[in-house]
Formats: C-alpha cells, sequence, structure tokens
C-alpha cells in the first residue's frame, strides 16, 4: 500500500514547481526531481493511480539520451514542445487532486 502522504507530498512540491517562470520544460525537471523517488509500486493497491503515475512517467522518459550519460527525462525534455510540456504539466497537477481524494477518501475508510 502507498504511504499516500509521502506521494502528496512529493506531488504538492512538484506543483509549486511547476508554478515557477521559465520554460515550462525547465519547470518539469525541477517537479520531477520533487517527485522521482516515487515508484510505480507504490501504487499497487490502486490501479487508476497506478496507470496515471505511469503515464507520467512514460512521457517524461519517451525519448533516448541525445548523448551518453544525458538521461531519459533531460533528453526527452529538451526535445519536448511547448504544447506536450503544458499537456505533461495538466497531468501531474490533475495526479496531485487524484492523490489528494484518495487520501481523503482512506481517511474516511471508503
Amino acid at each position: 500500500m502507498a504511504d499516500l502522504n509521502y506521494v502528496w507530498e512529493k506531488f504538492s512540491t512538484a506543483i509549486y514547481s511547476l508554478a515557477g517562470n521559465g520554460p515550462m520544460q525547465e519547470r518539469l525537471r525541477s517537479a520531477y526531481l520533487s517527485f522521482h523517488p516515487v515508484q510505480i509500486a507504490d501504487f499497487n493497491d490502486d490501479l487508476e493511480l497506478q496507470a496515471d503515475y505511469r503515464e507520467i512517467m512514460d512521457r517524461l522518459t519517451a525519448r533516448a539520451e541525445g548523448y551518453p550519460g544525458e538521461g531519459k527525462v533531460p533528453s526527452t525534455l529538451r526535445q519536448m514542445s511547448d504544447d506536450e510540456a503544458n499537456e505533461l504539466a495538466n497531468l501531474i497537477i490533475s495526479f496531485c487532486f487524484s492523490v489528494a481524494r484518495a487520501r481523503l477518501d482512506r481517511a474516511r475508510g471508503s
């Protein structure tokens, strides 16, 4: 079972990164650094959150390294269009709200 409080902490911090100044690709990199410790296995008990998190990670790692040692996330962000970056930012924000709802549901015993 995921510690949704931990996931919430990481993704709420990521949202602050997205709200900053500068190109969205740079803000996405900062957001990723906030939530990168979260793992897909953290959502084994919630398949909807797992699928949403997998989509975020798939989009962040969609492209191969441009040069050895660059890393898939930096390479993907470097090659990402502004529209793609904005879509990904919206996915991250929506995911954060989904985590918040899941936390409330668990607290209520639903």
